[in-house]
């Protein structure tokens, strides 16, 4: 599953810093066992950024897919929770047009992705993903989540300005040393209609998540946070004319590619089956 966790502050207490990314990856163990990473970077306005994943390797078990991950000419820093399914197809269209990888998974042609297309690259991606990344020239931290919702991400921004997220609330409420406090709003909506996820509100007072398809971005100069959708969301399209017998083919043909792609790994695969439509196929 791989966990992410981060914190944008405002003053140079690295002991401090550095305890509390440790004590949030820490509680992320679980999510990857193979490997913990943590970098640590200040800006000239006076802004620190700490980032750091726990690895889960599926692809590319080799040290030079190890997160977080930095372009070569030190741009962007990218710590990711995910797979990118078509990153082989998005490897082939960035090696033509000049990249040169030092790796063989999908995290580097995030990380490349970004670095061609900027937010642009959002609509190429196939998969599911949670990610951060870094931009040192335009002083900013942006995260990411699928379309889906698939992969979590949770953030907290304090009065001061001081952001903090990782992949699961127990590791971000390990950043503050403030009591929780119970969402009344989210608990009695959850009580009316059994629903918890039906806004960017949690359970916790102050802890939010990051929406499916959203870009959160941070601007490490002054800490504000603003919001945006990527242009691309699912929809369903009526395509008339096919014969029954054409439409099963193409079904088969898109479950069978995306089956393909998901079963892309450089470890052995498991596969439990429940019994139900999605299984079964």
């Amino acid at each position: 599953m791989c966990g992410i966790a981060g914190l944008v502050t405002f003053d140079r207490n690295s002991d401090r810093i550095s305890v509390a990314l440790e004590t949030a990856l820490g509680l992320l163990i679980h999510r990857g066992p193979d490997s913990l990473g943590t970098m640590s970077w200040a800006s000239d306005s006076g802004a620190r950024v700490d980032l750091g994943m726990t690895r889960l390797a599926v692809l590319d078990l080799s040290e030079a897919a190890e997160q977080p991950m930095t372009t070569s000419d030190g741009r962007y820093t990218l710590v990711y929770n995910g797979e990118i399914t078509n990153f082989r197809e998005l490897r082939s269209d960035l090696a033509a047009r000049g990249y040169s990888f030092g790796s063989s998974g999908d995290t580097e042609v995030l990380l490349a992705s970004w670095e061609v297309w900027g937010i642009e690259c959002l609509s190429k991606l196939e998969g599911m993903y949670a990610f951060a990344i870094l931009d040192r020239h335009e002083r900013t931290l942006t995260l990411c989540r699928d379309s889906f919702g698939i992969k979590p991400l949770y953030y907290r921004q304090t009065e001061d300005q001081e952001l903090a997220f990782a992949s699961e609330i127990p590791s971000l409420l390990s950043t503050t040393k403030d009591q929780p406090k119970l969402n009344w709003a989210v608990a009695a909506h959850f009580l009316a209609s059994g629903l918890c996820d039906a806004s960017e509100e949690t359970f916790i007072e102050g802890l939010f998540a990051v929406r499916p398809g959203e870009v959160l971005r941070v601007c490490l100069q002054s800490g504000n946070i603003s919001h945006a959708r990527p242009s691309w969301f699912p929809a369903i399209e009526t395509r008339r004319g096919l014969s029954r017998t054409e439409a099963a083919q193409e079904v088969r043909s898109l479950v069978l590619a995306s089956v393909e792609r998901n079963l892309r790994a450089d470890v052995p695969i498991g596969i439990p089956l429940s019994g139900g439509l999605d299984s079964s196929t």
